[in-house]
């Protein structure tokens, strides 16, 4: 019994309970989450064949390809994992931004629950994302987490301990291409910058770099990447989406549309903050006319024009769509936002640790976000990385306002407003995965019972809310509906025909009646 009780007092604080009850509530809100769109393959026998060629030809991304035949099967287990992952998430997070404290923990965790809609339905919602995206962006901020200890706390790492980092670096490869890029150039990268320090180079950093290396290696010898480099029919391309015009402008306008959009300007509520933030960190900057300098003002400025074109580009975008007629101007919101963030740590930091990591993450995003601008398709889900960088960025900038800050009532508003954002949201969530997991069990019983019964087709409506859930329908192009049968054990010469929620609000027939 020795060992449970420092578990206790663990988390018998202040913060072991908010994570504890985000733990909770997250557990209980992922057991409605539904299966949807390539989860019906994974969980059924196509997922069983990819494995049996060992992914060859489909990707490289294997320890995520595992992972979701897993918890597609064992389903008991995959709400408590989903709840887990993000939990440690938000660790991660305060960890890396120094601010360990119940309003670090509360703040973290609104932020990660307000991303963008289409990313939470793509990342946390979506099993088969899930297991790529978001375990990909937990091995990036592990990344980044032993990498700033390192620099700041030095030590010699024991032997062990660097082999089963190296281990670790080379599983954490093989989950999303463009975090095994940005792991792989950044690993090499702190390897060459301290071979100028006295000590040189540490364990940590060699383990990373051979590990990013390696992971490398093993996840791009996929054959299914020889077939994109040679222009084949993959998964996704490595031409960008509009190429009428030449290869060279389809990269740049895809950059400056598509990227920076899902990069930025889709980040509304994390936009706002960043805002927030520059603005009160400028004002305790200001002289004695009662202004701030010239320096705060334009770092106030870019991040205002960043917000103002963020929220007008959204506006433009029609429900249901990613695009509006302002889209193309996005790249603008993103240049503001990076320089805004680079002159930040520059001119409004003052600890100098936390300034600099304020400026490698901006750099950061940029590197890890470039590769999607010569990628087909792509979308929100491919940004879940870049998000938690930015919100890792908006919280080493509250931990500099709250330490400059002697008036404790700052830190109560904000551990107070982010459990209001963070309750509210989940709560929301609930009330729409209830509903929505109300019906994927009725639709699944009448399906059920329609052949049973042996009729040869059956009705069914489209769910609600679907912007909440990736792929909801089992749509009658591709092989959908086959692999929504086999999931669902249906016999595969069973038509379904959907019939639009909205648009026939009457009672869809039933096959007898028809």
């Amino acid at each position: 019994m020795t060992f449970i009780a420092p578990w206790l007092r663990r988390v018998w604080t202040i913060e072991g309970l908010v994570i504890s009850s985000l733990f909770v509530l997250l557990s209980g809100l992922a057991f409605l989450f539904p299966a949807s769109g390539d989860d019906w393959a994974w969980g059924s026998r196509l997922g069983m064949q990819r494995l049996d060629n060992y992914f060859a030809g489909y990707n490289g991304r294997y320890l995520g390809n595992f992972a979701v035949l897993f918890l597609t099967r064992v389903t008991w287990l995959t709400p408590f994992v989903i709840a887990g992952t993000i939990c440690l998430l938000v660790r991660l997070l305060v960890e890396i931004a120094g601010l360990k404290s119940p309003a670090g923990y509360l703040a973290a965790g609104a932020l990660v629950l307000v991303m963008p809609l289409g990313q939470w339905r793509q990342t946390v919602v979506w099993l088969s994302g899930f297991s790529n995206y978001v375990l990909s962006a937990f091995v990036l901020l592990v990344f980044l987490l032993t990498i700033q200890r390192d620099w700041l706390r030095p030590r010699k790492l024991p032997l062990s301990r660097a082999v089963l980092l190296l281990f670790f670096a080379v599983a954490g490869q093989l989950f999303m291409e463009h975090v095994t890029l940005f792991i792989l150039v950044a690993s090499l990268a702190n390897v060459a910058v301290q071979f100028r320090r006295a000590s040189g180079v540490s364990r940590v950093a060699v383990a990373w770099a051979v590990g990013a290396v390696v992971g490398a290696v093993v996840m791009f010898s996929n054959s299914a990447y020889r077939t994109v480099a040679t222009g084949g029919e993959a998964n996704q391309g490595l031409a960008a989406s509009d190429s009428d015009h030449g290869a060279i402008w389809a990269i740049i306008v895809q950059g400056s549309r598509g990227v920076s959009q899902y990069a930025v300007t889709a980040n509304t509520v994390l936009n706002l903050v960043l805002f927030a933030l520059v603005l009160s960190l400028a004002w305790r900057h200001r002289g004695p006319s009662g202004h701030p300098p010239r320096g705060p003002l334009v770092v106030v400025v870019l991040a205002g024009v960043a917000v103002i074109v963020s929220i007008a580009v959204q506006t433009a975008i029609e429900p249901g769509h990613y695009y509006g007629t302002l889209s193309s101007w996005s790249w603008i919101a993103a240049l503001a936002q990076l320089v805004a963030i680079l002159l930040t740590a520059r001119t409004l930091i003052q600890d100098t640790a936390r300034a600099v990591t304020v400026g490698v993450l901006g750099v950061s995003v940029l590197v890890l976000v470039a590769p999607m601008a010569v990628v087909t398709p792509f979308g929100p889900r491919n940004f879940l990385a870049s998000y938690l960088l930015l919100v890792v960025v908006a919280l080493l900038l509250l931990a500099e306002l709250l330490e400059g800050s002697s008036a404790p009532v700052l830190t109560r508003l904000t551990a107070g407003l982010g459990a209001v954002v963070a309750l509210a949201t989940i709560s929301s969530y609930f009330a729409v995965y209830v509903v929505i997991h109300r019906d994927v069990e009725r639709r699944a019983d009448y399906l059920r019972n329609a052949a049973d019964e042996g009729f040869p087709y059956a009705y069914v409506y489209t769910l609600p809310f679907q912007e909440h859930v990736h792929n909801p329908d089992p749509l009658p192009q591709g092989d959908q509906q086959k692999r929504f049968k086999r999931y669902y054990g249906l016999p595969l010469n069973l038509k379904i025909r959907l019939v639009d929620r909205y648009a026939n609000r009457g009672i869809i027939p039933s096959p007898a009646e028809d």
